[in-house]
């Protein structure tokens, strides 16, 4: 009788210390997952329920640290709701697999560009990046993830281009289980007009480039990766995209 009472005190025990272990628990552990780019500070309430001021830095030498707001998660059914800003992401448990959904987040286009490597620039990313409508679905078998959404590149400038504003980009892709993935690349304004179909693996893309005639610094650029096509107008082919219908 006794050694039952006491296994059920020690499992009751377990169970208050796991749902009192505080937020600074969980903020820790991301802070180590996104490797010292992220910072937590004004931490309140607990692994399950709570809310956080994030920070984001750069990759420059002189290491600078930008506010994106607070963000505040909570449990909601089978997973967890997460807001930040407007926007909001929902991570929960379903029997096919997680389902990720993430609506409006936006983060600043220098502190995610920066950390992609593949040859690009550590610095010089301006404008914000915004995901919407986005939906992942993470099969529990570990095969690969399949989803859909779209990406917002706004006020969108970068040093590989004399830091010169380019204007706004959408880029509407998806991901099938089979491991491909596609994405249309649209323009809502700006100086520089780009169209296309993207490919993931392997990457590629055929598009086309309009220029602004005001934005004549940026045709020296377009000459790199474009053929010229009437005035003002690139055509362009990156190796292995396959034929755009």
């Amino acid at each position: 009788m006794k050694t039952g009472v006491w296994r059920l005190f020690l499992a009751l025990s377990a169970v208050l210390m796991i749902a009192l272990a505080p937020a600074g628990l969980l903020t820790d552990a991301l802070a180590s997952l996104c490797a010292g780019q992220c910072r937590f500070a004004e931490v309140e309430g607990y692994w399950w329920r709570g809310s956080a001021d994030i920070y984001l830095g750069t990759n420059s030498g002189d290491r600078a640290w930008s506010r994106l707001g607070q963000v505040r998660w909570q449990p909601e059914g089978l997973g967890w709701q997460l807001t930040l800003g407007s926007g909001s992401a929902r991570l929960a448990a379903e029997i096919n697999g997680l389902h990720l959904a993430i609506d409006n987040i936006r983060l600043p286009a220098g502190g995610l560009l920066g950390h992609f490597g593949h040859g690009l620039p550590q610095d010089g990313w301006g404008g914000d990046l915004t995901a919407r409508a986005t939906e992942l679905v993470m099969p529990w078998n570990f095969s690969p993830a399949s989803g859909r959404g779209e990406i917002v590149w706004s006020q969108a400038r970068t040093s590989l281009l004399e830091n010169y504003p380019l204007g706004d980009y959408r880029l509407a892709w998806s991901m099938s289980a089979d491991g491909g993935g596609r994405g249309h690349l649209s323009s809502a304004q700006g100086p520089l007009s780009v169209t296309g179909e993207l490919t993931l693996h392997p990457f590629g893309f055929i598009g086309q480039a309009d220029l602004a005639p005001a934005a004549g610094p940026l045709r020296k650029y377009l000459k790199l990766i474009g053929q010229p096509d009437g005035e003002n107008r690139y055509r362009i082919t990156l190796p292995t995209a396959p034929d755009v219908q």
